[in-house]
């Protein structure tokens, strides 16, 4: 790296003899202006071969000083950079000058993410609780690799795909483990936004985006088939029931729970249909179900007496017992003949079954079956954006056939 200090003159200063010293770096052939260094003198003082004052400069030895401290926390910034054995540019070495960047861990920026968007209030608390749950994790990757007083920006693309690795091994979900990485790259870019890191190591990396899977629900004929099965054991039977008022109000485990304990107190009437107006747990959304149009989950709460006495069970124990309802619903399904089965367009449930199948079976049910529009099934689950109801139903050749028959009325 090449340092110069060179004289500048304003308009001013040229009527006066005077300058200000001005400094630049070159590294590689490559320029960064510093400007000013605040340190100025009379013209002709300055030797341009030395880079330094005169003694024709009553204060040439404190000056001198001054600029001797600039070339040394120049030239130990560009040591710290180079230690690192990451590429860096002039600009790097240049932001970390004039701000005055200190040395921060990623925890020490991850906690001072949290807090900030906390003190925002936004997003979400539980979005950030959930973006804290992943710092937690990070820590505990960065421990396992002795790399936790590391400086933040020698987290780059390598670190990211062994953090990867860890959460595989981990048993962590594809999805999420996508959202780790896509959360340690946002707190990156607010780190180099707010002028803590000079550089996101993660900058121009992209995070490779899960094929659609299929989504697991209920079809038409299959709930048909849960609504009039009756189950060998009364707990299925229970089961059935509660999954059956999971499919017909898309709530989740919790939202279900919370909901029923204060019942008929969330039910608004609109144009004579009763609607459930439940701000949902995880998003705090509000979504509104019109319960009374659908007469099975009226059929279901005077069969328990009232939405408070539904059988709910815990969500590891409903999912665990919902896997054995679909294991007897298939025996059902493979007991009937084929031309049986294709008369009444029956496939075999999925076998990994589970309480969000249920939210899916509103979902799939609305848009595909009856052909609800998009607009119309984000109000009912509670949802703002085409994107987060993407992640539970997707439009298939049954709305084709709407708009065929449709075409054909018209």
């Amino acid at each position: 790296m090449e340092i110069l200090f060179f004289r500048h003159q304003s308009k001013k200063e040229r009527k006066t003899h005077t300058c200000t010293i001005y400094h630049r770096i070159t590294i590689n052939g490559v320029r960064a202006e510093l400007y000013s260094t605040s340190i100025s003198g009379r013209w002709d003082d300055f030797d341009k071969e030395r880079q330094r004052f005169k003694s024709t400069d009553k204060d040439y030895v404190s000056k001198n000083a001054r600029i001797g401290q600039i070339e040394s926390d120049l030239m130990e910034l560009y040591a710290l950079l180079v230690l690192r054995k990451k590429p860096f540019t002039p600009a790097h070495l240049k932001e970390m000058y004039k701000v005055g960047i200190q040395e921060y861990t990623l925890p020490d920026l991850y906690n001072k993410w949290i807090k900030e968007l906390r003190d925002e209030g936004r997003p979400k608390k539980q979005t950030v609780d959930r973006y804290e749950d992943i710092g937690d994790t990070v820590v505990k990757f960065l421990i396992a690799k002795k790399k936790l007083t590391e400086n933040a920006e020698s987290f780059d693309v390598d670190m990211l795909k062994q953090y990867q690795k860890y959460l595989l091994r981990e048993d962590f979900a594809e999805a999420t483990i996508r959202k780790h990485q896509s959360v340690v790259k946002q707190m990156l870019n607010w780190a180099k936004v707010e002028k803590y890191i000079t550089q996101n190591p993660l900058e121009g990396y992209k995070i490779k985006h899960e094929k659609v899977k299929p989504h697991i629900y209920l079809d038409v004929e299959q709930f048909e088939l849960l609504r009039r099965h009756k189950f060998s054991t009364e707990k299925l039977q229970k089961v059935a029931d509660v999954f059956s008022i999971y499919c017909r109000t898309g709530f989740h485990y919790k939202d279900l729970k919370q909901m029923a304990a204060v019942g008929k107190s969330t039910i608004r009437t609109v144009a004579g249909v009763d609607f459930i107006n439940w701000n949902r747990v995880k998003t705090n959304e509000l979504a509104k179900v019109p319960s009374s149009a659908w007469p099975d989950v009226a059929e279901i709460i005077a069969k328990y007496g009232d939405w408070n006495k539904l059988p709910i069970i815990s969500n590891q124990k409903m999912n665990d017992y919902l896997k054995l309802m679909a294991t007897e619903l298939n025996l059902v399904i493979q007991a009937m003949t084929i031309d049986e089965r294709q008369r009444l367009n029956l496939r075999p449930i999925h076998p990994e079954l589970s309480v969000k199948a249920g939210r899916k079976t509103l979902a799939d049910w609305l848009l595909n079956e009856l052909s609800w529009s998009r607009e119309a099934v984000k109000v009912v689950l509670g949802l703002k954006s085409d994107r987060s109801l993407d992640s539970y139903v997707r439009e298939d050749e049954r709305r084709v056939i709407h708009e065929i028959r449709r075409q054909k009325i018209a």
